[in-house]
């Protein structure tokens, strides 16, 4: 598995752990979903790589969007944070066109909480948001693949999210007429969940 060298791992983790005070006096967290529209970063299924001297964090590449999207902490407008890099939050939108299938994973296998997660806009990457992420091992976890391939449950760590949130934020959001009513499918034979 590949991790990020020194000085990116400390740049990453000094500008994370400045985004996380800058973003979040409060460490509050609602029962229920905020619904925000603004621009956020969208980490369904993103790629993560270790971060050097914090194990329990991973680096996420996420994608920047604009337009509805939901959490479970205050909406947030982008800011302006440290040498000038645009901050961010991570939060939920649904399945894409690209994105078909929902692949369960057991619990036991390392995957990213990048929810309500602190971000900043990649300056190297137009679009790209890189976010500080927390890794988990504690529940069954699913992500949104194009392909329906079981070794992506153990062959790194992605972004996931517990079905229990995805299915939560996406009846709110059809409640709100806001995305059109989903049927997501469920790879074949997927017992990795269980």
């Amino acid at each position: 598995m590949k991790i990020i060298d020194t000085k990116r791992s400390i740049l990453y983790f000094l500008i994370g752990f400045s985004i996380g005070s800058l973003l979040y006096v409060s460490k509050s967290v609602a029962t229920e979903p905020y619904i925000c529209n603004s621009t956020y970063a969208l980490c369904t299924s993103a790629t993560c790589f270790p971060l050097l001297g914090e194990p329990k964090k991973v680096i996420c590449r996420c994608i920047m969007k604009a337009g509805y999207s939901m959490g479970y902490k205050p909406c947030q407008n982008p800011q302006k944070g440290v040498a000038g890099h645009t901050l961010i939050v991570s939060r939920f939108y649904p399945l894409s066109k690209q994105n078909k299938y929902t692949l369960l994973c057991k619990k036991g296998y390392a995957w990213a909480d990048c929810l309500d997660k602190p971000c900043y806009a990649n300056v190297e990457k137009k679009g790209q948001a890189l976010c500080t992420c927390d890794v988990k091992h504690n529940k069954p976890f699913g992500f949104f693949v194009e392909n329906c391939e079981k070794t992506k449950c153990t062959s790194g760590i992605y972004s996931a999210i517990l079905s229990q949130q995805a299915e939560e934020i996406e009846k709110l959001l059809y409640s709100q007429r806001l995305i059109p009513k989903l049927n997501p499918q469920f790879c074949p034979n997927n017992n990795q969940g269980q």
